[in-house]
């Protein structure tokens, strides 16, 4: 399968195991004490990082119907191959990232790791009516109809896995909370699909 880069616009919701730990400090000036306990910058913090994130949330996609008129013979005019749509998406995953914070306050840093997410939907199609010219074993010509009597329905199953690249963000506002974000390129390893087809004729 042809690999594909591709830009991750999307904010994810993410619960992260990070290998840094506030530490009971003066806060003039940063030594041990026993009677205060104050939280270390970001820049006095471990620039290296190790994240695990788990992804969960709702799949959209904007699908069109490719125009097949021409694999009708002497198609008749007015045929319609019908109205593509994605609904029911859903999605889950999580991935491992190894990331490096730079910069004399350490907000910002780079990032890698490897991903997984699984797409789940349903794809249906509307509408789908086709007559055209067949021929059958015998040489006669006929007028051939094809046509469902429900709407074409199709369970579609995506597996991804991907190495993303990535520009990190944090700071943090207390001893136990902070805010993190990732943005960047995903490359794409490897993706499967499975279909489970639900049309009546």
């Amino acid at each position: 399968m042809k690999r594909i880069f591709f830009l991750l616009i999307a904010a994810n919701g993410a619960l992260s195991a990070i290998a840094q730990t506030a530490t009971t400090t003066n806060q003039a000036d940063n030594t041990t004490t026993s009677h205060r306990r104050w939280y270390k910058n970001d820049s006095l913090l471990k620039r290296w990082v190790f994240d695990l994130n788990l992804l969960g949330g709702v799949v959209t996609r904007n699908m069109s119907v490719a125009n097949t008129g021409g694999n009708y013979t002497n198609g008749i005019a007015g045929n319609n191959t019908g109205s593509l749509n994605f609904k029911n998406g859903t999605g889950f995953g999580g991935d491992a990232q190894l990331g490096y914070f730079f910069g004399s306050k350490a907000h910002f840093g780079i990032g890698l790791g490897i991903m997984y997410f699984q797409e789940m939907g349903d794809l249906t199609l509307e509408n789908f009516h086709v007559q055209y010219q067949a021929t059958s074993n015998t040489g006669d010509v006929f007028r051939q109809v094809i046509t469902p009597n429900n709407m074409i329905t199709e369970k579609i199953t995506t597996n991804n896995i991907s190495i993303p690249l990535l520009l990190k963000y944090k700071v943090r506002f207390s001893r136990r909370f902070g805010f993190t974000a990732d943005a960047g390129i995903l490359y794409n390893v490897q993706a499967q699909k499975h279909l489970q087809n639900r049309c009546v004729f």
